[in-house]
């Protein structure tokens, strides 16, 4: 099997450095630098300096900028004007411009999956209710990032990915995980903590809740896991450990129990799907020891969870399901439960506020679309799950297939204690489960062709035998 961590093959396509790309790109770098460091300011020079990796590389670089982004982009809001502006969302935007351009330039565009198709119906439905919504202004505000979302699923989806192209947005995720963990850590060890002592990424003003970002080193941390199981050298295997130490150290200093509950679900799914393979897992295992440097409040933290209602969710949800017996069938609207809410808090058995949000993308999704929405949410979920190609076609995918698959699990728990439902974190889990399998699926029909063509070969060389003889 090959090395998933090996830095061969994974940003090297010699295809995209022929002719005058490579030395024109880098003279545009060099001139659009010096000029924005004088008229724009500093801040710019680095788009400037990324140029000539997204001229070679269009595809990977963009997308996994993209994916490299998502674990920091709490910190990186560039304007606040009504709406989240941040410069992961800029991001995707180039990123799926990019893969529509090259699709067609380069022709490779594919066929739409079903289960993309079902994705787009429930997007459909999600932005159709705006239209009877109880607040339509709050989910008018909502609908462009619920449509950016899909259009990246969309673009992806048509495109065919190539194996080394994959590999480097795999590579690029982790790298973006292992970074906010680092500096997540950093802050930690120096005393800037979030409320109640727990760690997150802050910057300036800016801050991610601790929850939300436990939950978007999710995937980084199934990927790393998959670089554990598959390194071969001995330096790669020692720098996915370090990977996977990190990033999940993270996660234990977040102290988000949905998180860490969803990473021992990542866990558990490579288990199952190694089961009988346990010498594999004993360097991973170690990463429990962690639990040993945790400070008190971690442990204090847990055991609050039997007493806490879920820190009061408990409470919000039996107050959220009065809204959805009132707006059961076609919902209130998208981004609509906390509108909802309002008139049903004082159902709660212990008063949590008027504006609360559900901490459950179950719960907002019955309330803000309805059972038709909940239907077609779990049918775009099996179908997407059900479209799976067999171990055996290109095996040295396989671990990566079984991180976005349990990467995807993992977010549909932790769905179940906060509202994630249009965050990039949850999406792009499902966004690279689906262009992943789709390489598999391409891998396994042109076995199959080379296989056809083999026997056909063979077959005319026994007939043309016979004929001479």
């Amino acid at each position: 099997m090959s090395d998933l961590m090996s830095p061969r093959g994974i940003l090297q396509d010699s295809s995209y450095l022929s002719g005058w790309r490579l030395p024109a790109a880098v003279i545009v770098a060099a001139v659009g630098a010096g000029i924005s460091s004088v008229w724009v300011g500093w801040y710019s020079v680095l788009a400037i300096v990324f140029l000539p990796l997204l001229i070679c590389w269009p595809v990977s670089v963009s997308v996994g900028a993209f994916a490299f982004l998502i674990p920091s982009e709490a910190i990186l809001a560039i304007a606040d004007r009504g709406h989240t502006l941040s410069l992961t969302s800029l991001t995707g935007v180039a990123a799926a411009s990019i893969i529509v351009f090259t699709a067609l330039a380069a022709r490779r565009l594919k066929a739409i999956p079903t289960a993309t198709l079902w994705w787009g119906g429930f997007v459909l439905w999600a932005a159709s209710t705006t239209l009877w919504a109880v607040d339509p202004k709050t989910a008018a505000r909502s609908l462009p990032a619920v449509i950016s979302l899909y259009v990246l699923f969309l673009a992806v989806s048509l495109f065919k990915f190539s194996e080394k192209e994959l590999r480097s947005v795999a590579l690029l995720c982790v790298l973006g995980g292992v970074a906010a963990a680092v500096l997540a850590s950093y802050e930690f060890e120096t005393g800037q903590l979030f409320g109640g002592g727990r760690g997150s990424l802050m910057l300036g003003s800016q801050e991610a809740n601790p929850n939300s970002f436990g939950i978007a080193l999710l995937l980084p941390f199934a990927l790393a896991f998959a670089y554990v199981l598959t390194s071969r050298r001995w330096w790669s295997r020692i720098a996915s450990i370090t990977a996977l130490s990190i990033i999940f150290f993270a996660i234990l200093l977040t102290m988000s129990r949905s998180a860490l509950l969803s990473a021992v679900l990542i866990i558990g799914i490579y288990l199952y799907h190694y089961r009988g393979k346990w010498k594999r897992f004993a360097p991973a295992i170690l990463i429990a020891l962690l639990l040993l440097a945790m400070p008190k409040t971690f442990f204090v933290r847990l055991q609050e969870s039997s007493h806490d209602a879920g820190a009061g969710r408990l409470y919000i949800w039996k107050a959220g399901l009065r809204s959805f017996e009132q707006h059961a069938i076609v919902g209130a609207g998208l981004n609509n439960f906390s509108v909802t809410y309002q008139h049903f808090a004082g159902f709660a058995p212990q008063f949590m506020g008027f504006d609360r949000d559900s901490h459950n993308i179950y719960l907002q999704m019955g309330v803000d679309f309805g059972l038709v929405g909940i239907l077609l949410f779990f049918l775009a979920v099996w179908k997407q799950f059900r479209r799976r190609p067999l171990r055996t076609s290109s095996p040295q995918l396989f671990p990566m297939q079984v991180a976005c698959e349990s990467a995807c699990w993992a977010g549909l728990a932790a769905g179940f204690f906060g509202n994630i439902l249009w965050t990039k974190t949850f999406w792009f889990s499902w966004i690279l489960l689906a262009a992943l399998t789709d390489l598999r699926f391409r891998s396994e029909s042109d076995s199959a062709a080379a296989g056809v063509t083999a026997r056909e070969a063979e077959a005319f060389d026994l007939l043309g035998a016979g004929a001479a003889s």
